[in-house]
Formats: structure tokens, sequence, C-alpha cells
């Protein structure tokens, strides 16, 4: 498990530089973390095993990667989450199968939902974004009728990389895993 640890806190790491800069997360990461971790439980089954083990490690992998993509994906549908932070989570929970991939997915959104309104202080955007979401709140339950014009080009992007980062790491540190 360690080695799936490290490998999970060197790939959210690099996707966490790579996306504050660039504001994307690249496929090489994504991709190449869920190949990566597939090829990982394999070997680690191999050689705890046998050949034998390798059907329930598989399994592992894959059921965390599908479910580490729920609540991403519903993000992404909604137009709330980008698509390489989904192919992150996926990788992540293909690393670490479905309950530790969990509690570090629910970790970063706790992360995000710490470091988003201390950057949009930051940068004087707080209030701003807290009245779009406001309007967005109130428009989910209103009728179409009555709902809130809110012009999508004021609507506030974060990028999640760093979250998934924090996310992972604090995940680590304090032995949730």
């Amino acid at each position: 498990m360690a080695f799936l640890l490290v490998t999970a806190l060197v790939l959210t790491a690099i996707a966490a530089y790579v996306d504050h800069r660039t504001g994307h997360i690249p496929n090489v990461l994504t991709v190449g973390g869920f190949v990566v971790a597939l090829l990982a439980h394999v070997v680690l089954a191999l050689a705890a095993g046998g050949l034998r083990a390798v059907p329930a490690a598989l399994g592992t992998s894959l059921g965390g990667a599908l479910l580490a993509a729920i609540v991403p994906l519903v993000l992404f549908r909604a137009n709330a989450l980008g698509g390489g932070d989904v192919k992150l989570f996926v990788a992540l929970g293909a690393l670490l199968g479905p309950l530790v991939g969990l509690r570090v997915e629910l970790l970063s959104f706790a992360c995000s939902a710490l470091l988003i309104p201390i950057k949009l202080a930051w940068e004087g955007e707080l209030l701003g974004a807290l009245g779009r979401s406001a309007l967005l709140c109130a428009n989910l339950v209103l009728p179409a009728s009555r709902k809130f014009a809110i012009d999508r080009k004021k609507l506030t992007w974060v990028r999640l990389g760093p979250a998934i980062f924090a996310g992972t790491a604090w995940a680590v540190a304090s032995g949730l895993l």
C-alpha cells in the first residue's frame, strides 16, 4: 500500500503544479496514472497471492475508479468541474481502491471548500462569487418564469488540482488510510 500512496502523492503533486500553472491536468498524468494503478495492482497481487489474486486486485482497482467517478461526473455534467479533475479522481480511485479513494476525494473537496474562499478573498472576488452562488441556488427551486438571469462569463472557475493534492496529502499525513 505504501507504493500506491507514494504514487498518489506524486501524481497529485505534479497535477497540482501543472493545473496551477496552465489550468489543465493533462491526459498523460490522468490516463497514465490509471494505467499505472492497474499495473501496480496486478504486480502487487502476483507478488502477494499469485495469479489467483489478480482478478480481485483488478476488481478493487476498477471498483475504486468507478466509485470515485460518480460525484465528479455529476459535477462535470453540471459544468462545475473540469474533465481533468474527473480523470484525476478516477486515477486516484483506481490507485487507492474504493474506500481510500473515496476518503481522498472527500478530503479533496473539503480542502477546496477551505482553499477556494481564501483564494477568492485574496483576489477581491469573494462577495461577488457568494452572491452569484446564492442566485444559482435560488434558481434550483424557482419556477422557470422567476429564475434569475446569471451572466455565465462572471461565474468563478477555480483550479481544483491543488486541492486534490492537499486532500491526498491530508489523508496520508493523518493516517486516515
